[in-house]
């Protein structure tokens, strides 16, 4: 179960470490061997890119983990509280359908890209797995806005302790 948990509160922030510094070590050493040794990596933009796309779609659980994602709430804050929490109920609700839907058709894009055989150009990298990236993000996307629902409404516990924190800071 420890093992479980260290996943649970750690899987995103480690990914998009390795990810970041990925990017970083790269990039360093394509410009130093392009402007020094004049022998560019010719892969390092391609791999960039996707890891560069890797990070967008892990971002999506992080930020709903972290309860940071944007939201417009000057129109919210007109109303009161028991108006304002049936919103912000109804709008959760569409946020975990639109979620679902998104990744219901990343599953179809990935099939299709599966099949195509697809890869890519400097890499020669099967393009499933870039592809796959939508996917995970999604779910996790899904997981992670399960989770905070689970917090907000049922334990009732750590969002606001959270949102207390950053108020007060």
């Amino acid at each position: 179960m420890k093992i479980l948990k260290k996943i649970d509160d750690n899987l995103e922030e480690v990914l998009l470490v390795i990810l970041v510094v990925g990017i970083t070590t790269v990039m360093s050493a394509h410009v130093i061997l392009r402007y020094f040794f004049k022998s560019p990596l010719v892969w390092a933009e391609e791999a960039c890119r996707y890891m560069f796309v890797w990070i967008t779609f892990l971002s999506i659980g992080y930020s709903i983990k972290k309860d940071l994602l944007l939201k417009v709430d000057a129109l919210l804050s007109k109303f009161n509280i028991k108006i304002k929490r049936n919103i912000e109920l109804i709008s959760e609700i569409l946020t975990i359908i639109l979620f679902i839907i998104l990744f219901k058709n990343s599953i179809t894009v990935l099939q299709k890209v599966k099949m195509s055989g697809q890869t890519s150009p400097a890499l020669g990298l099967p393009m499933v797995y870039i592809y796959a990236s939508s996917t995970v993000g999604f779910f996790l996307g899904i997981l992670r806005y399960l989770q905070f629902l689970y917090h907000k409404y049922i334990k009732k516990d750590l969002i606001e302790k959270s949102r207390l924190e950053t108020t007060t800071n």
